[in-house]
């Protein structure tokens, strides 16, 4: 019998769990608290785009660009099907729900085909799309330096 290999069915292979940070105001230190948001089954896509930001650093005697990297960072977006909305919620959708929360900072582990990246981000926007055969909720993440220095160690995120 044939089969499909696991990384090429897009269906069931892929989850994301977006955990809220609470961060020490003294120490800066970030541990998870709840509500955890896992987002499985009913994601339409995700992303996670990397961006190099870039400076034109040349003599200004020369006409040729000299770019050179001076931040980089790793953005996420989801795009989730949201469901019914009940009366008393603000919204259908679970990135809907941490939209509208009281944390800003989240934890990010994205699962596909048994490799996995987790990595740290700033809630930066909420969409909702009401269509006429569907509602869309799509969510933005904004990088945030995890060890507060430039260059100080750990990478965000980490892919395993």
């Amino acid at each position: 019998m044939a089969t499909m290999p696991p990384w090429a069915i897009g269906r069931d292979v892929s989850s994301v769990v977006a955990t809220p940070q609470s961060v020490n105001a003294s120490t800066g230190a970030m541990s998870d608290t709840t509500p955890v948001q896992t987002l499985y089954g009913h994601l339409d896509g995700i992303e996670v785009v990397s961006r190099l930001t870039t400076e034109n650093l040349s003599p200004m005697n020369s006409l040729q660009e000299n770019q050179v990297y001076i931040e980089t960072g790793t953005e996420y977006r989801f795009t989730e099907f949201e469901k019914n909305v009940t009366a008393g919620s603000n919204a259908g959708g679970l990135l809907a729900n941490a939209a509208y929360g009281a944390f800003s900072i989240y934890k990010l582990v994205i699962t596909r085909s048994g490799k996995t990246w987790t990595g740290y981000g700033l809630l930066g926007e909420y969409t909702s799309r009401m269509q006429k055969n569907r509602i869309m909720g799509e969510c933005r993440f904004l990088p945030i330096d995890i060890n507060g220095t430039s260059g100080s160690g750990s990478a965000n995120p980490v892919y395993s």
